[in-house]
C-alpha cells in the first residue's frame, strides 16, 4: 500500500511551522489516512489471531507502529484549529478566560472598566511550536510583569524581565512589585539596581503599577517622574514595616505628581490615620481620578473623606472593610462633602462591630445612579435615609446582597428610592423577601392603602431562599408585567428561588403575559423535593444580577461585576 507523502518539507517540519496543505493535497491525505486505518485494523486483527512469535510478527509490529504514527501526524495536520489565521489565534490567546484570571481596569478615555487579564504566555506557548511562535509575537501577552526585589525569587527575575520587555514591544506595561518586608538599605543588591534600571528604561509605557508604600522603592523609582504619560492605574499596598512611624519621615514622593492620564487609585491595607497616610502617601493628581477603590482592615471615615475632598471627579467609588472599624466609632464625623460619584459600592465585613454605612455620613452625591450594598448592616437606617435626603439623587440601580435586613426595613429602604429601575436582591436572610415585600411591590393591590414602591421598576432579580409564597410573588409579577394606566413595566426578570412550590397551572397562567411583555425571563423555583420548575427565554440580561467576587479568599481591593 502506497501512502501519501509530501515532496517538499517533511510532515514534522510542516507540523512545527504549521505549513498547511493545498486543497488537492487534503483530499489525497484523507484518502491515504482511510487506507492506513484500514490496513492498521487488518494487521491488528491478524495479530490478535496469531499467537506465534517469529520474524513475521516483528515485521507486523513495526508496520503497526509506522501506520499509527502516520495516522497521528497527518490527522494532526488536518486539524481544524491549524487553519485558524494568526489574527484569530491572537484574539483567542488574549481572552481572559484562557488565563483564568482577570480584573477590571479603567479606560482613560471613558468611564467604563474593560477587562484586562493577568496573562500567562508561558502556559499558552507550551502547547506547540506554532502556538509558541504566535505567543512570542503577541506583545500584549508579555506586558504584565512581576518584579521581585530583595526576595528569594529574584535570581531569575532579570532574565525573565529582559525577555518580556523585548517581546512586549510597545505595549502598555502592567507592573507588580514584590519586595521584602524591610527598609534596611544594605539588602538592596546590585541585581535589584539592574532590574529597576530595566524597568525605568520603559517608564513611558507604564500603564498600571502595583507597589507597597516603601519609601526606598519610591525613591529608586523617582527618575520616572514627569515621564508617566501612559499611567492610568496606581495601587498602593501597605506593609507591616511601612506602618512604623519614623521620627523623621521622608518627604512624600513626587514620582506620580505628573500623570495626566491617571484615572484609578487603589488603596489596599492602608493606614487609617489621616496624618499617617499623608506622611507615607506620595503626591498624586487626585483631581484626575474617576475610580477609587479602598480596601482596608481598619477603614475610618476620615481616610475616605481625605480623598473624596480632593478627588471630587470620582465617578466610581468602592470600599471594602475587613474589620477593626469599631475602634474608630468615637471619631467625630467630618462635614459632608459634595462629590460627583455616579456609582458607590459598599462591601462590609458582615460583623456587628463595624458600621459600614457611617462613611455615607460625610457624603453628598447628587449624581448617584448606582448603589451596591454587600455584607452591610442596617442597624442605623437613619444614616441611609439622611444620605438620600441630603443628596437628592435619582438612583437607577440598587443591589442588596448578603445583607441581613427584614422585609419591613427593606420596604422602608425601597420607599426612599422611587426612581430605581433595576433592583437586585441576592442571598439575603429568609425573612427579607416575604409576602409583605411582594404586596408592597404589587401595582393596584386592593389590600394595600399605600402606593406600590418602585413605580419605575423595569428589571428585577431575586435570588435566594425566602419565605415569600408563590401566590403573592406571581401576583406581583403579573401586575408588573402589564400594569394598568402606566408606561413603565417590567422588561427583564431573573427569579431563582428555593423551597417555593409553584403549581404548573399558576405558571401557565403567568407565562403568556410574561412572554408578550418581557425581553428576558428566567424563572427557576426549586422545592424541597428538588423538583425544578423552570421558565426561561430571551437573551441573558446584563443589567440585573449579583456581585461576584473573583477571589474572595484574599484581602484584595474589592473587584466585582454584575452578572
Amino acid at each position: 500500500m502506497r501512502l501519501f507523502e509530501f515532496g517538499g518539507p517533511p510532515i514534522r517540519d510542516r507540523l512545527r511551522r504549521n505549513i498547511l496543505p493545498l486543497d488537492i493535497e487534503i483530499k489525497a491525505i484523507r484518502h491515504s489516512i482511510d487506507g492506513a486505518q484500514a490496513r492498521l485494523d487488518a494487521l491488528q486483527l491478524d495479530g490478535s489471531l496469531s499467537r506465534s512469535i517469529d520474524s513475521t510478527c516483528v515485521t507486523r509490529t513495526v508496520e503497526i507502529e509506522n501506520l499509527s504514527n502516520y495516522i497521528k501526524l497527518y490527522s494532526s495536520l488536518l486539524a481544524p484549529i491549524r487553519r485558524l489565521p494568526v489574527e484569530i489565534l491572537r484574539i483567542i490567546f488574549l481572552d481572559p478566560d484562557i488565563h483564568n484570571c482577570q480584573y477590571p481596569q479603567p479606560d482613560p478615555t471613558s468611564m467604563t472598566l474593560p477587562t484586562v487579564a493577568e496573562y500567562k504566555p508561558n502556559v499558552v506557548g507550551a502547547v506547540g511550536y506554532h502556538w509558541h511562535s504566535v505567543v512570542c509575537e503577541t506583545a500584549t501577552l508579555w506586558s504584565h510583569l512581576m518584579v521581585h526585589l530583595n526576595r528569594g525569587r529574584q535570581y531569575n527575575t532579570l532574565d525573565v524581565l529582559r525577555i518580556a520587555l523585548e517581546r512586549s514591544q510597545n505595549a502598555p506595561l502592567h507592573l507588580q512589585f514584590h519586595t521584602a518586608d524591610t527598609q534596611d538599605l544594605t539588602v538592596w543588591s546590585s541585581l535589584d539596581g539592574n532590574i529597576l534600571e530595566r524597568i525605568l528604561e520603559n517608564c513611558e509605557r507604564w500603564a498600571d503599577i502595583d507597589l507597597a508604600l516603601n519609601s526606598e522603592l519610591l525613591d529608586r523609582l523617582s527618575p520616572a517622574q514627569g515621564r508617566l504619560r501612559s499611567l492610568h492605574t496606581v495601587t498602593f499596598r501597605d506593609t507591616y514595616h511601612s506602618l512604623y512611624l519614623s521620627p523623621d519621615p521622608p518627604p512624600p514622593s513626587t514620582i506620580f505628581s505628573i500623570a495626566p492620564n491617571l484615572r484609578m487609585l487603589r488603596l489596599i491595607d492602608t493606614s487609617t490615620s489621616t496624618a499617617t497616610s499623608e506622611s507615607i502617601m506620595p503626591i498624586l493628581p487626585l483631581s484626575h481620578l474617576t475610580h477609587l477603590r479602598i480596601n482596608s482592615s481598619c477603614l475610618a471615615s476620615s481616610e475616605l473623606y481625605h480623598f473624596v475632598v480632593q478627588a471630587q471627579n470620582i465617578r466610581d467609588l468602592s470600599f471594602r472593610v475587613q474589620g477593626g472599624g469599631h475602634k474608630f466609632t468615637g471619631l467625630p464625623t467630618p462635614p459632608p462633602v459634595v462629590c460627583n460619584t455616579q456609582k458607590i459600592t459598599v462591601y462590609g465585613r458582615s460583623a456587628d462591630q463595624y458600621p459600614e454605612l457611617n462613611v455615607l455620613k460625610s457624603m453628598v452625591a447628587p449624581d448617584l445612579e448606582t448603589l451596591f450594598l454587600v455584607h452591610c448592616k442596617f442597624r442605623n437606617k437613619l444614616i441611609l435615609q439622611s444620605f438620600v435626603e441630603r443628596s437628592k439623587f435619582n438612583l437607577r440601580q440598587l443591589l442588596i446582597q448578603s445583607t441581613p435586613v427584614r422585609s419591613a426595613d427593606l420596604v422602608a429602604i425601597l420607599r426612599l428610592l422611587p426612581t430605581v429601575e433595576t433592583l437586585t436582591l441576592a442571598d439575603l436572610i429568609p425573612n427579607a423577601v416575604t409576602n409583605v415585600l411582594a404586596q408592597s411591590l404589587t401595582i393596584g393591590a386592593e389590600f394595600s392603602a399605600d402606593e406600590a414602591v418602585l413605580p419605575n421598576l423595569t428589571a428585577l432579580c431575586i435570588d435566594g431562599v425566602y419565605l415569600v409564597e408563590a401566590g403573592p410573588l406571581l401576583a406581583m409579577l403579573q401586575s408588573r408585567v402589564a400594569p394598568p394606566n402606566s408606561t413603565s413595566r417590567l422588561r427583564d426578570l431573573n427569579i431563582i428561588m428555593r423551597n417555593v412550590v409553584v403549581s404548573a397551572a399558576r405558571l401557565e397562567e403567568f407565562s403568556p403575559a410574561a412572554k408578550m411583555a418581557l425581553k428576558s425571563l428566567r424563572f427557576v423555583c426549586i422545592d424541597e423535593a428538588r423538583r425544578n420548575v423552570v421558565i426561561e427565554f430571551g437573551a441573558a440580561s446584563l443589567c440585573i444580577g449579583r456581585i461576584r467576587l473573583r477571589r474572595p479568599d484574599i484581602t484584595d481591593v474589592f473587584e466585582g461585576e454584575v452578572v
